[in-house]
């Protein structure tokens, strides 16, 4: 009979640098010790399983999500904390917390000359949106702008570009890098070793063992990117094609949601040379003025400092037009035609193939509202919002002059809000004149009497001056 002790003690052994668990004899019992844990390497795992209770998917989850609050409170505080000048300007305490007013002196904050990525058009170190109907050529202008980065090339109104050949970080969603965007970047004749584009956001521990990843998302990974701008600052473009996509767990259409994750877009922009563009849908609102049919609640324009307007040429189907919706930074108010042109490119295979390119036409003085009204023209119908306009203009200064404060708040009654644009080229069609002097009064000429001597005026002032 074998003797399989001495024949397992007499084997050769082979040193290993982690050797397999033997068995052992507990309570007449082959015991076997759990083998050490596959992620950690450390700590023995746990029966019927690789790994030991601090290395499950589980414990590794509850750790990140704690490190991520731990970092979100830390930015909180830091954000908080009186700095570069500011100073505690007023206190008051209760039974728990202490509420504080922080300011600053105007006196102590240093004035800086704003910058341009495209002079007059996007504002480096700020937010600009690109909106429009679909199908009007948005992405393809936003990658023609991506190529004008990269190359360093001037800019298609004949701007000089100053900066050179600058970086650019592309996140995009709707369309592939392989088979769209890139053969349309080639199209456009841009630097691809310029630009980097984000995939996904991996974390990991110390010991580059435990892996999670996730998409980019603005709300939790705003501070990622804002660092990685600091530490890269040859990036002049971050572009997202669209931007409601990388918005993350929040409700777009909800302000108290969404103004906080645009507020962390234009924080991370403050103080870099980078812009910042996103492209967004418009909504379905066929009587609204262009700034309202942005997707999104109010923040999403409300924080950004240029929003372009995108669409069709109302006679010429073939020329589009991105003309200006909001721009707070810029007297220039001219927008751009363009047409997309059929272009050859080479793929990286060899292979012949075709892409849409811009075919910049020249400057416009038109702007979105504009380009809205004289759409709406050619469908015709006392529905149009013009229409209306005019008609709600015709019937009051019919009676006699209005305040035009007061004409305003009616239209915003009865048209909606944002329809003061419409209402004032409905007042100029139909004949309607304004007085030089506050306060100011629209009136139909021989109809009524201004109050007091007035002086006249053919033309409708601004709203900026009549409100």
């Amino acid at each position: 009979m074998i003797d399989l002790a001495k024949l397992i003690d007499s084997r050769d052994v082979v040193e290993e640098d982690n050797p397999p668990p033997r068995p052992r004899r507990r309570n007449g019992r082959v015991h076997v010790p759990p083998a050490t844990c596959v992620r950690c390497a450390v700590k023995p795992a746990m029966p019927m399983s690789t790994v030991c209770p601090d290395c499950t998917d589980g414990a590794i989850a509850g750790r990140e999500l704690a490190r991520a609050e731990a970092k979100r409170k830390s930015e909180e505080s830091t954000a908080a904390a009186p700095k570069n000048g500011e100073f505690r300007y007023y206190e008051e305490s209760d039974e728990t917390d202490t509420t504080t007013l922080v300011g600053i002196r105007m006196s102590d904050i240093r004035t800086e000359k704003l910058d341009w990525l495209w002079p007059d058009k996007i504002p480096a170190g700020n937010v600009t949106l690109f909106g429009g109907q679909p199908g009007c050529g948005k992405t393809i202008v936003l990658l023609d702008i991506v190529a004008t980065v990269t190359t360093g090339r001037n800019w298609p109104d004949g701007a000089k570009n100053t900066s050179g050949p600058k970086d650019v970080i592309l996140l995009a969603s709707e369309d592939g890098e392989a088979d769209t965007i890139k053969p349309r970047l080639i199209a456009a004749g841009a630097d691809m070793k310029r630009i980097i584009v984000i995939r996904r956001v991996l974390l990991e521990n110390k010991e580059k063992t435990a892996r999670r990843k996730h998409a980019f998302q603005l709300k939790g990974d705003i501070s990622t990117l804002k660092n990685a701008l600091k530490a890269n600052p040859g990036v002049a473009l971050v572009a997202l094609d669209p931007i409601s996509a990388f918005f993350g767990d929040c409700e777009p259409n909800k302000d108290k949601e969404i103004r906080p994750v645009m507020e962390g877009i234009a924080d991370a922009m403050e103080g870099t040379k980078c812009a910042f563009v996103g492209i967004i849908h418009n909504n379905k609102r066929s009587d609204a003025d262009s700034i309202s049919k942005i997707l999104g609640a109010s923040s999403v324009v409300g924080v950004s400092r240029a929003v372009w307007g995108f669409g069709y040429d109302a006679d010429d189907k073939t020329l589009r037009h991105m003309l200006l919706i909001k721009g707070n930074l810029s007297e220039k108010r001219t927008g751009m035609k363009y047409r997309l042109a059929n272009t050859a490119v080479t793929l990286d295979g060899g292979e012949d193939d075709h892409q849409p390119a811009v075919d910049w036409q020249g400057e416009t003085s038109d702007d979105a509202d504009d380009m809205l009204a004289k759409k709406r023209d050619r469908k015709g119908g006392a529905d149009t919002l013009l229409a209306q306009a005019k008609l709600l203009c015709q019937m009051q200064l019919e009676s006699g002059p209005k305040l035009a404060q007061d004409m305003y708040r009616l239209g915003e009654k009865e048209l909606g809000d944002n329809s003061g644009k419409t209402l004032k080229r409905a007042s100029i069609e139909i004949g309607a004149m304004c007085t030089r002097a506050k306060p100011y009064y629209w009136y139909l000429p021989g109809k009524g009497e201004l109050p007091g001597a007035r002086s006249q005026d053919t033309s409708i002032l601004p709203d900026t001056e009549v409100l």
